[in-house]
């Protein structure tokens, strides 16, 4: 019963919201989400099989270059499919499943009808939607001879906007998405939206506007006609993406949100956490720079909830900026930096439902809000334990691993396509959302592989893109988030399974050597020195001990193909520093362990911005100086490009210092050191160094400051 009235809300929330969430998927998608409502039935093998051959076969025809097969076949299949569920209806499904899973089939069948699509080739054409009734009539795209290399199945549709509008923008129109979407041009394509007039804003102030989803920002379309008789605006574009026409709104000079996040997470441990993300511009910042000058025009950030509940991003200690670093953005050419300004908490409880507000204060006063409404539903985890990953060796040999507790996943290719699958989580009447995300062997903090959302409980990726993000003969690691929106940025939900670990090639994960951590830097030090500094740990098999030089060499070769062997060793961790280098090749850098038994594994670190940091100005205590309180405040200059400092402070004992206090990511350029450090009557020093990131993974760069030198009285 409880999987009927699942299908009955699927149903009655897609049409009492207008189709909304659905609009936003293409019909491929839908489809997709209409085979995993059918698996989620747990109907028999054979129903089932039957049932999900007809709905491949229609997305099979979506993606046919045949513009009668597109329609006609796609929908043929279709209604084969709700032909079969009314067969079964009452027999095999009870009465309100069978209407679920019709009511989905019927709202596919209308996304189809609703697009305008052709094969367009070498010679180019135009696509335009001409029925009067459409709510994008006059959207349309003229592909010039040459544009395209091969044919294309061309599709215009209405799309809801994949992310809301920033707070500086009002939308003028519905959004349009040209598909294929992310299909490139060699020469530019023009297409037409429609807008609607909006009292108060000249017509010339309308814009087009589309979401770049690597800088996860909206950015302008310059528009090269207007056609005010026919509701139109004409852009030149290479790409295909959602085109949406807007105007400006607000005060053009007072700062204003791109997106906002606030969204309940719940953690395979049964804890919670709340992320409160929000990415703000400043106008006087400038196009092309102005992620990098936010932190020095905000005065604040925070959020109000219900019951004044009200969190600030305290400058220094929340907010956070850090370079995407997603292999496939680096091996795609689309390594984009962007600013983002991060809180989360960790909470015992789920956050209050209702609205909140955030709100943003430059330096010179000038204020902007957003608010945002959050219905908290926590939404289960992914039981790690149904994760599967199989090897696609041919189109007829799909062979499928056990997950083991203690080895998890070994033996995958390289160069074969992967497919993930797991059971879906049951979310009281809603369809959960999922994505795949994967890690290497010792950091879950950064994806190095993260899929697109889908409403299946499968994902495939590709043999070329398995080439680009896995190793032969290394570790990795996987999990499974779920959403409860189709675009991560409306969620209010969100939850994820544990991590499985998994190896390619011969790694077995329980006797190999694996890495736990591996790392290139820079390293600037006084008196003009610097290196290039490669630093590299490894333990035996899983969770293992530490391998020392005696059972394991260590090398790693850049980006270049040049070699360098980690003959260095001091607690635990292997290093080799190359002093001065008269280049720095950024990229990929694959380290690779080798141990006694000739075992070898890999794994690879991305070195992606080199620069010397400048060097930490040292102020207070001074050197020499007698320091007459036991709690004294350091300070330092603050370090061009860095982002945060550890302190070091040593004790003389005898002939050797000894480390008395060590803090790290501090945010300031002063600390006052806590009682019950320091002694009267001895010798210190203390030094500052400087990273170019927050976060420990992703640090490309450090400086390190002269030591200064302080006693105590006696």
């Amino acid at each position: 019963m409880k999987q009927a009235v699942l299908f009955v809300s699927i149903v009655l929330i897609i049409f009492f919201y207008g189709l909304g969430q659905a609009l936003c998927q293409t019909p491929s998608q839908l489809v997709i989400g209409l085979m995993s409502s059918v698996r989620s039935l747990k109907l028999d093998p054979g129903i089932e099989n039957s049932l999900l051959v007809k709905l491949k076969g229609a997305n099979g025809a979506l993606s046919s270059l045949n513009v009668n097969h597109y329609k006609e076949a796609s929908i043929n299949k279709l209604n084969a499919f709700k032909n079969e569920v009314e067969a079964l209806a009452g027999k095999f499904l009870t009465e309100d499943q069978a209407k679920g899973l019709l009511g989905q089939a019927d709202l596919v069948i209308k996304r189809i009808n609703g697009t305008a699509i052709d094969v367009i080739g070498i010679s180019g054409g135009i696509v335009e939607i001409s029925d009067t009734s459409s709510p994008i009539y006059g959207a349309s795209v003229l592909i010039p001879s040459g544009a395209l290399s091969s044919e294309e199945l061309i599709t215009i549709v209405e799309e809801l906007s994949p992310e809301p509008l920033p707070t500086n923008l009002t939308s003028a129109g519905p959004v349009v998405q040209f598909g294929p979407e992310g299909l490139t041009f060699s020469q530019p394509v023009t297409i037409s939206v429609p807008y609607y007039e909006i009292s108060g804003i000249p017509e010339e102030k309308l814009k087009i506007y589309t979401f770049n989803k690597t800088s996860n920002r909206f950015e302008e379309v310059p528009v090269t006609r207007r056609d005010p008789e026919k509701n139109l605006l004409y852009a030149e574009v290479y790409h295909f993406s959602p085109f949406q026409p807007a105007a400006p709104s607000g005060d053009p000079d007072a700062p204003y949100f791109v997106w906002t996040i606030l969204v309940n997470v719940t953690r395979p441990s049964g804890g919670k956490m709340t992320h409160r993300n929000a990415l703000v511009i400043h106008p006087q910042c400038g196009e092309g720079s102005d992620v990098y000058c936010v932190p020095d025009r905000i005065s604040s950030l925070k959020v109000t909830g219900p019951g004044e509940l009200t969190y600030d991003f305290i400058k220094g200690d929340y907010w956070f900026d850090a370079f995407n670093k997603y292999v496939l953005r680096d091996f795609l050419g689309r390594d984009v930096p962007f600013k983002w300004y991060y809180a989360q908490e960790y909470r015992a409880e789920d956050l209050p439902s209702g609205e909140y507000t955030f709100e943003v204060t430059d330096i010179y006063g000038k204020k902007s809000s957003i608010t945002r409404t959050l219905s908290v539903d926590p939404i289960p985890c992914v039981d790690s334990a149904t994760i599967q990953i199989c090897r696609i060796l041919d189109e007829s040999n799909t062979n499928c691993l056990e997950w083991s507790q203690a080895n998890g996943f070994e033996g995958l290719p390289t160069d074969k396509p992967l497919k993930i699958k797991w059971d879906p989580v049951f979310y009281g009447e809603k369809i959960a959302y999922y994505d795949v995300r994967i890690y290497n062997s010792y950091d879950s903090g950064l994806p190095i592989y993260r899929s697109s959302l889908t409403a299946d409980t499968e994902i495939t990726i590709s043999a070329s893109i398995v080439g680009r993000i896995l190793l032969p003969n290394a570790v990795y690691q996987l999990n499974v988030f779920a959403w409860d929106d189709y675009t991560r940025n409306n969620s209010h939900n969100r939850s994820h399974s544990s991590l499985v670990r998994f190896a390619t090639g011969s790694v077995s994960l329980s006797n190999f050597p694996i890495f736990s951590l591996a790392r290139v830097v820079t390293n600037h030090y006084p008196d003009n020195y610097y290196e290039l500094l490669y630093t590299a740990q490894v333990r035996r098999g899983v969770g293992g001990p530490i391998m020392g030089p005696n059972e394991v060499s260590i090398s790693a070769t850049g980006p270049d193909g040049s070699a360098v062997q980690l003959t260095n060793y001091t607690s635990g961790t292997f290093w080799q520093a190359i002093p001065k280098p008269a280049s720095y090749q950024t990229g990929g850098y694959i380290f690779k362990a080798v141990d006694n038994e000739g075992r070898e594994t890999y794994l690879r670190d991305y070195f992606n911005k080199a620069r010397l940091l400048p060097l930490p100005i040292l102020i207070s205590p001074n050197n020499g100086e007698v320091v007459y309180t036991l709690t004294p405040t350091f300070s330092w200059s603050p370090v061009d490009g860095a982002k945060t400092y550890h302190l070091l402070v040593e004790k003389l004992e005898g002939n050797q210092w000894q480390t008395v206090f060590f803090k790290s990511w501090l945010n300031e350029t002063e600390f006052t050191l806590p009682g019950g450090i320091l002694e009267n009557g001895k010798t210190y020093r203390w030094r500052i160094r400087a990273y170019d990131s927050y976060a420990d993974s992703l640090v490309d760069n450090r400086s390190n400051s002269v030591y200064w030198y302080f006693s105590t009285p006696q």
